[in-house]
């Protein structure tokens, strides 16, 4: 499995927002009903992460489920962008599963 770099995880965020504004469209045909509320809470969950747990939320996207994630920053991470991309929330759930193993 390859590193997610910073790039890689910016153009996933991008992608993820595109897709979801898109499908948004497609279920609101009139452009001025869209609601870009998701893209924003996105934003505004990763900023609010802080540095610290960001970093780590990088690293768990890169290094996959064994990646060493602190509980605490785990739950934060949960918090601030859970429910908003299943490819996340997989990886939030499969470090979460690493972690109970260990204790």
């Amino acid at each position: 499995m390859r590193k997610l770099t910073h790039n890689d995880l910016r153009q996933l965020i991008t992608n993820t927002c595109r897709h979801n504004l898109h499908e948004a469209y497609v279920e609101t045909p009139d452009i001025h009903d869209i609601d870009p509320t998701d893209l924003i809470a996105f934003a505004n969950g990763c900023i609010n992460m802080g540095n610290i747990v960001f970093e780590q939320f990088e690293h768990l996207l890169s290094e996959g489920p064994g990646a060493e994630i602190n509980q605490n920053a785990l739950e934060v991470m949960k918090d601030a962008v859970g429910g908003m991309n299943a490819m996340i929330d997989d990886a939030l759930e499969e470090a979460s599963a690493v972690d109970d193993e260990d204790y």
